[in-house]
């Protein structure tokens, strides 16, 4: 990422750069917002200190001005370190701020619980983000919505394989401009056979649970209330949460998820097994494995898919080569991205030609994090796409889905 300073002044980022950057920091290195916000003030307070009251604020007044957005968020967090010097009230003015605090927490929360959108760049606006997030984490603690998905009642009479690719920020990168046609060739010819089409997801550069759970349980994510932002945590694991793999299973499958990284991420160990999954073949069984990047090759999963193909067994793979960030790789993040694309297109090709008789359906969970190309070029879009394939059925059909129709769609052309 380059940081511009214009007239040799203050490096910035606009606001598609700390988009990125604040991505960066949750998905890539794991550091929460509230643990950045609590490292900002801090370095703000001892930069208002040292360059406004020569390092020592005693006997000096201060007042903090804060907004409602995350800026204001870093300034109340500076104030609460008093400009990192030591406090010193009295028992009765402790007593006071705390009253006060309590007050406003109470009313704050009587008003705001029932105001929530639930779409976090409104309620941020509205509320701020300090009691946006409170109010996030009352509703999270809530008893959970009884909500039934469309394979509690599945009649299944099929008996032929079935492999699901969920791969790591596919879409049809050509609607860029200027990307060669070719670069997704098994796609367009499997597509010119089967079913395709833009996928609606619920996110954007991140939080593949969000869509790997819409896909699975066929519920829509606005359905899950504030369980949408992370259905993992608390929704997927009350038991009993029936999905095309539970559906599959009491067919008499053989339901196994593939997966070239740890198990433990988005805490799938615990969870894949509620949602029906026989068996999780996470990184420990890629030890041998080679890497396309950082990541292990969508070529080892593909050889991963076809060594455990057999009749009645669902397949569940999700993919990880073409996870970003992209500049570890190079300066040119697009071209790095296209790269590992013909990748997950050629497993496409790879899969299906191993399929004499199965259905074989890909999609991606979100499109790729890169706002620099998205900017340059004008897209704004954040439709992903899906491919369904069955051998011994031919007719391509385009039509446009969201994520949680797609398992549905799938049982229906297996049928």
């Amino acid at each position: 990422m380059t940081l511009e300073a214009p007239d040799g002044g203050v490096p910035f980022v606009d606001t598609a750069q700390m988009v990125e950057v604040d991505r960066a920091m949750i998905e890539d290195y794991h550091i929460e917002l509230i643990q950045m916000m609590e490292n900002a003030g801090r370095n703000l307070a001892h930069l208002a200190r040292m360059r406004f009251l020569a390092g020592d604020p005693r006997g000096k007044r201060i007042l903090a001005m804060a907004g409602g957005g995350g800026n204001g968020g870093g300034a109340l967090v500076a104030a609460g370190w008093k400009l990192d010097a030591p406090m010193s009230l009295s028992l009765a003015a402790w007593a006071g701020l705390f009253a006060g605090a309590i007050a406003l927490v109470l009313s704050g929360t009587a008003l705001g619980r029932n105001a929530l959108t639930l779409e976090p760049g409104e309620d941020v606006a509205r509320f701020g983000l300090l009691p946006s997030l409170w109010l996030y984490w009352l509703a999270d603690d809530q008893p959970l919505p009884p909500i039934e998905g469309p394979f509690i009642k599945a009649g299944i009479e099929i008996d032929v394989p079935i492999v699901v690719v969920q791969s790591e920020s596919f879409f049809d990168a050509r609607r860029l401009g200027g990307v060669a046609k070719d670069v997704l060739a098994s796609y367009d010819a499997r597509a010119a056979q089967g079913e395709s089409g833009r996928l609606g997801v619920p996110v954007r550069g991140a939080y593949t649970q969000r869509t790997e759970f819409a896909f699975l349980s066929g519920i829509a994510p606005r359905a899950l209330g504030v369980h949408r932002f992370n259905p993992y945590r608390r929704f997927a694991r009350r038991g009993a949460v029936a999905t095309l793999a539970s559906a599959l299973k009491a067919r008499g499958y053989r339901t196994l998820a593939i997966h070239p990284y740890p198990a433990s991420f988005f805490n799938r160990d615990r969870v894949f097994p509620e949602l029906g999954f026989d068996e999780f073949h996470d990184v420990s069984s890629f030890a041998e494995a080679g890497k396309a990047g950082p990541f292990i090759a969508d070529a080892e999963v593909t050889r991963a898919i076809l060594k455990a193909l057999g009749p009645r067994t669902f397949i569940f793979a999700i993919t990880m080569e073409n996870h970003g960030p992209y500049h570890l790789e190079g300066s040119d993040e697009l071209e790095i991205y296209l790269r590992h694309l013909r990748n997950a297109d050629r497993m496409i090709g790879e899969v299906c030609g191993a399929l004499q008789a199965g259905v074989f359906c890909l999609y991606g969970d979100h499109v790729p994090g890169l706002p620099q190309v998205y900017a340059a070029r004008g897209y704004d879009d954040s439709r992903t796409d899906y491919l369904i394939w069955s051998n011994g059925k031919r007719g391509a059909r385009r039509v446009d889905r969201e994520a949680h129709e797609l398992g549905v769609r799938l049982l229906e052309v297996t049928a």
